[in-house]
């Protein structure tokens, strides 16, 4: 059965993240240290990737981008926490996490806090889909915020020219649940 509404705790910390050499999409791959807590089940962040355009609507049109962090548990459960990206949004990364994405060369680390990558207040809702990238793997807990991270049109531009628009179909919600998520603090 379907949650109605679901806990989410963010315990991120900063953490070496390293350029991935990855065919879908622009990838960074962390070091353990961060986590997110879903209910009583833990989840370590194991890598963070773009999509251009974004992957969920919010309204008829998809936002410019969308931020996907994933996270794993001991078990294999997987959880996604995905970032809107558009042009006009109030918070924007740090300067330096653009130079450096823009500049690095595969394996190249970056001490980073993943909690600069998700929108300070943000409101968050969730439901179990699937991954967006082969394998496409079923039965993924999907949180995503409602407010967006600030994506320039340089940044766009040069995220498209590295993979191209590798958005995935949106997918018909089907029989899915879209429930609250209530993070920690709120």
């Amino acid at each position: 059965m379907e949650p109605t509404v679901e806990r989410l705790a963010l315990h991120y910390q900063p953490t070496t993240g390293r350029l991935s050499d990855n065919a879908y999409a622009v990838r960074v791959d962390m070091e353990p240290g961060s986590r997110l807590l879903l209910g009583d089940r833990t989840f370590s962040l194991r890598q963070f990737h773009f999509h251009t355009p974004g992957e969920h609507l919010w309204s008829d049109s998809a936002e410019a981008g969308e931020l996907h962090l994933v996270h794993v548990a001991d078990s294999g459960e997987i959880a996604v926490l995905g970032v809107p990206l558009r042009p006009d949004a109030a918070q924007a990364f740090p300067d330096s996490f653009w130079d450096w994405l823009q500049s690095a060369k595969t394996g190249e680390p970056l001490t980073l806090d993943p909690t600069g990558l998700i929108p300070r207040q943000s409101r968050f809702v969730g439901y179990r889909g699937s991954l967006t990238m082969p394998p496409c793997t079923e039965g993924v807990n999907w949180l995503l915020a409602m407010e967006p991270m600030a994506l320039g049109s340089a940044e766009q531009r040069w995220l498209e020219q590295q993979r191209g628009q590798n958005a995935r179909p949106v997918q018909p919600l089907g029989g899915r649940t879209v429930y609250a998520v209530l993070q920690e603090g709120s």
